[in-house]
């Protein structure tokens, strides 16, 4: 991975793009024992020797992210005494991340975890209206009138009314109905509450996607893996 050295320094030294390039002019910078005056230098932080005026610098750790197939029975949370905790799952290296968007205890599927404080808030903050879909069951048949509802916004029992989101009905029977559910927000029990107030109740619930990120066929439960540089990219430039 290449990184221009004006970035670099943006990152590291917490400077700005213009207060980068005056730095670079105004220090001696060294990578790999060549002086560098060029703030579109690139270069490989992470493979590479870097001084600045004598003094050696080591880069930011690179950050990771990684999705899990969450299973019920799991609580999203970094320690707990009396649950098993979707850490649990992972390797004990992860163990001090973030979770991007809790998920229920019962409720399964698609979780992102990370150490990427930038990332999480651009998913999980509420302006930004990132589309997380979800499978659900409930205990009664849904209708077009709900369809409608979902799509135009409405009072749930929160200070505003839901966000226009999207209501998939797969099928439907007299004592249930299987549907796929879209919203923006994700706050705390939103599908939930929002089926409950159309006079449902979610019996089963599945995260399938976040933004651009769809659970994989074959990641099982339980099973997790490291998002690979297309879907971290599709990430950073997903905008609704």
């Amino acid at each position: 991975m290449t990184i221009r050295l004006d970035k670099w320094i943006c990152d590291n030294l917490n400077k700005t793009r213009k207060e980068a390039k005056d730095y670079i002019k105004a220090n001696n910078i060294v990578v790999d024992g060549v002086r560098i005056k060029d703030s579109d230098y690139k270069f490989d932080p992470y493979a590479s020797e870097i001084t600045i005026n004598g003094k050696s610098i080591t880069s930011k750790p690179e950050y990771t992210y990684i999705i899990l197939n969450k299973p019920a029975g799991y609580v999203s949370a970094n320690s707990d005494n009396v649950h098993k905790t979707v850490f649990e799952l992972l390797p004990k290296e992860y163990k001090d991340y973030s979770i991007v968007g809790r998920l229920d205890i019962d409720t399964e599927g698609l979780m992102l975890i990370t150490n990427d404080g930038a990332l999480n808030h651009k998913i999980t903050s509420p302006k930004h209206h990132f589309d997380k879909t979800y499978f659900i069951r409930t205990d009664s048949p849904c209708n077009e009138d709900d369809v409608k509802k979902v799509e135009t916004g409405f009072d749930y029992g929160e200070e505003k009314p839901s966000l226009p989101g999207r209501l998939n009905i797969l099928s439907t029977e007299e004592n249930d109905c299987t549907a796929e559910i879209t919203i923006h927000e994700g706050k705390f029990h939103q599908v939930k509450k929002m089926m409950h107030t159309l006079g449902h109740e979610v019996i089963y619930l599945k995260r399938l996607s976040m933004g651009p990120i769809t659970l994989p066929e074959s990641l099982n439960t339980g099973e997790w893996r490291l998002l690979n540089e297309e879907e971290i990219k599709s990430i950073e430039e997903y905008n609704v």
